[in-house]
């Protein structure tokens, strides 16, 4: 799967795509699989919201 389907999951929101669609496809009985470069782009994307003030870091 595209890292978007993830996105929600680190609180992004994105149009169009339900929060939990990973979840629906794992109920449907699909095998979702995520790759080193998915963790990596969430990071990044994570990290940039951070930098940008747009996400808190949790304490």
């Amino acid at each position: 799967m595209d890292t978007t389907y993830f996105l929600p999951a680190i609180g992004i929101s994105v149009r169009n795509l339900p929060k939990d669609a990973p979840v629906k496809l794992m109920q449907e009985g699909h095998e979702i699989f995520i790759v080193n470069i998915t963790i990596f782009e969430l990071s990044a994307k994570g990290a940039k919201y951070v930098a940008e003030g747009k996400f808190r870091l949790k304490e």
